[in-house]
């Protein structure tokens, strides 16, 4: 399954790297264990490329944006849904640490236990015909395509919509739709696609 879904990411976006993070559900139970693999992420040349638009509310305040798709995959290799979200560089671009950046990883980490009414919780307890279930412990693999957005230097704020948030969003409906396309079910069916 996971090289079918290799080759449609190739297809959509060849500079992307994708890369498999296993037992993902270990950092949605304890995110500060995804610092450590987090500052790999971002130092790896093969993945983000240390590039990354530049966001601030102050000069003083602006830090590297790294934007990526991810595709978030149940214990038995159903995929759950194609998502696109962002986290943010730990060093300010004053030199000065972020410590709100350490453990976060944008939506990919959400915990669906406490978000059980989230499309994706409900389409998991679907699944599953159980309403009683660990959702976190089902979600066992996340592949994310690193989206190079350092053409989109920017000065607006954290979590506002721009033109590199846009470019994200495109990649991702077309990885999703290339997936569907090639015949891989989407749990959120339509994740991709808002």
């Amino acid at each position: 399954m996971l090289k079918k879904i290799f080759e449609v990411i190739q297809g959509i976006y060849p500079k992307g790297d994708p890369f498999v993070i296993q037992h993902w559900n270990t950092y949605v139970k304890n995110p500060s264990l995804f610092t450590s693999i987090k500052n790999n992420m971002i130092s790896d040349p093969l993945k983000f490329k240390n590039k990354g638009a530049v966001y601030a509310q102050r000069k003083d305040k602006a830090q590297e944006n790294y934007q990526f798709v991810f595709i978030s995959i149940l214990e038995d290799d159903n995929v759950l849904v194609v998502g696109k979200t962002s986290f943010w560089s730990n060093r300010l671009i004053n030199g000065t640490r972020d410590s709100d950046e350490d453990s976060t990883f944008g939506d990919s980490i959400k915990p669906y236990n406490i978000y059980r009414d989230t499309e994706s919780a409900r389409k998991v307890i679907s699944h599953y015909n159980d309403n009683s279930i660990d959702i976190d412990d089902k979600v066992t693999t996340v592949i994310i395509i690193p989206i190079d957005v350092s053409d989109f230097s920017t000065e607006e704020y954290k979590h506002k919509n721009n033109s590199a948030d846009t470019y994200v969003e495109e990649v991702e409906t077309m990885i999703g739709d290339s997936l569907l396309n090639n015949g891989i079910n989407i749990l959120n069916r339509y994740s991709h696609r808002y």
